[in-house]
């Protein structure tokens, strides 16, 4: 499996579909991994036969990626930082984007930081703020440390979902929210917004990604709502894998 050293930590991938397709990049939400988010719910098989070249990362402290200890390693600029380093390694000077939650939001900044490689953004389950933000920290460390309950909802929610995944490092994951909130930054609906050609997919009953309808209508972006899904389902949803294709084969 190919990987890259970015700011001394190795970051992985692989590669779907084929070699001169038109090139996706996919990056995961927070606690899953590119096989848990994007092999297991079938996009792997839906863009390869759409033709694309998918490029499926491991966000640093998730997968195969390296999970260095302390929340110095997890700041939003490390983040984009990997992602470039795997665009760079990949010889890849511009490329469509498809991101789910935190991996929707790495998207969003990506655009704004480098403009120049993204040239479609599709962002699942994009939240205008960041659910790290509200995230318990103290309450994680002691489940994990005692496995004293947590009362918190959020956390306790992404806690069990990060519990789910095999071979999840949950006191890495926790050093992950406490470096990304150290360096938050502006909500969507605060900041600049990417140049970049965008659409917003959400769940209908997706709690996490309230008020993205009303921030592609303010930004001109195409919006599509998934029917009775949530943030958990909706990544699995037919319809949000048959609008992608749609939107990047423009």
């Amino acid at each position: 499996m190919p990987t890259v050293t970015s700011h001394g930590v190795p970051i992985a991938w692989h590669e779907t579909g084929p070699a001169d397709g038109s090139p996706v990049l996919l990056v995961h939400g927070f606690g899953s991994n590119r096989a848990e988010n994007w092999g297991s719910a079938g996009w792997e098989k839906v863009l390869s036969e759409a033709g694309f070249r998918a490029i499926l990362v491991d966000l640093r402290g998730h997968g195969d990626s390296g999970r260095p200890e302390g929340a110095d390693h997890y700041t939003a600029d490390l983040f984009i930082a990997d992602l470039v380093a795997v665009l760079d390694a990949l010889g890849l000077d511009r490329v469509d984007y498809l991101g789910y939650s935190f991996g929707a939001r790495l998207g969003w900044d990506l655009a704004l930081a480098h403009p120049e490689r993204v040239r479609r953004l599709a962002l699942g389950g994009f939240s205008l703020g960041s659910p790290m933000t509200d995230f318990d920290i103290t309450a994680a460390r002691a489940f994990i440390a005692e496995g004293t309950e947590i009362s918190h909802p959020l956390t306790a929610a992404l806690m069990r979902m990060a519990s789910l995944v095999p071979g999840n490092d949950l006191p890495r994951l926790v050093d992950l929210v406490e470096g990304v909130r150290g360096t938050e930054l502006p909500p969507a609906t605060e900041g600049p917004i990417p140049e970049a050609p965008t659409m917003i997919v959400v769940g209908e009953r997706d709690a996490v990604a309230v008020g993205a309808g009303d921030l592609a209508a303010d930004i001109g972006a195409d919006y599509v709502e998934l029917p009775a899904r949530s943030h958990a389902s909706a990544i699995t949803a037919r319809r949000f894998k048959e609008a992608v294709i749609e939107w990047l084969g423009h």
